[in-house]
C-alpha cells in the first residue's frame, strides 16, 4: 500500500506546532473524521468513493491535544489526541473500513496509519507499571509515566532509533 501513495511518506517525529494548512486526524468509536466528497454507490467497494481530511483552519476550535504524526510528500498530518472535537459543517465520522475503498491513495493511508499511531497513544493513556496517566515526551514519539519514569516507546520509534544508530544518522 505505501508504494501506491506515489509520494515520499517520512514518519520521522517532529516536535512542532500545527498551521492552518495541516491535515488532522481525529478518530471515534472506528471512524475518522472525514468530508465525503463522491460516493461511488451503497456498497463501500464501489468505485468513486472519494473523501478530504479537515485541516487545522476547518476547526471552529483548536484542539488541545494536537501530536504531530507524519508527513506525505511535504504535507504534515497531525493527530487530535481530545476525546471530542466539534466536526466542522460537512464533515463527519465514517468507518476505516469504508474508507479503505475511496480515493485519494494518499489521504486513505494517512487514515489507516494515523488509525494506528491513535490506537498506540490512546492505549498508553495510562501507565502499564504503576497505573498513573501518562504525558507525551517532548522530543520524540514516547509516552513517559511522570510517577515511576517508564518510557513507552512505539515499535516504529525503536526501528527508527536502530537504523539512526547502525546508520550514524
Amino acid at each position: 500500500m505505501i508504494q501506491e501513495i506515489g509520494r515520499a511518506y517520512d514518519n520521522h517525529y517532529v516536535a512542532c506546532e500545527a498551521a492552518g494548512a495541516d491535515y488532522v486526524l481525529h478518530y471515534r468509536e472506528r471512524g475518522c473524521l472525514v468530508h465525503v466528497t463522491s460516493h461511488g454507490g451503497a456498497d463501500a467497494w464501489a468505485e468513486g468513493n472519494a473523501f478530504d481530511l479537515p485541516r487545522v483552519r476547518d476547526l471552529d476550535e483548536r484542539p488541545s491535544r494536537l501530536v504531530y504524526a507524519f508527513a506525505i510528500g511535504g504535507a504534515r498530518f497531525f493527530l487530535v489526541l481530545d476525546d471530542e472535537v466539534a466536526a466542522p459543517a460537512g464533515f463527519a465520522y465514517e468507518a476505516v473500513n469504508w474508507l479503505r475503498y475511496a480515493e485519494p491513495a494518499e489521504l486513505l493511508f494517512a487514515v489507516v496509519t494515523g488509525s494506528q499511531l491513535d490506537r498506540w497513544y490512546r492505549d498508553n493513556r495510562f501507565c502499564s507499571r504503576c497505573g498513573h496517566p501518562t504525558e507525551l515526551g517532548p522530543r520524540s514519539r514516547e509516552i513517559v509515566c511522570p510517577e515511576c519514569a517508564k518510557i513507552e516507546i512505539g515499535r516504529a520509534s525503536c526501528r527508527e532509533r536502530v537504523l539512526e544508530c547502525v546508520l550514524g544518522g
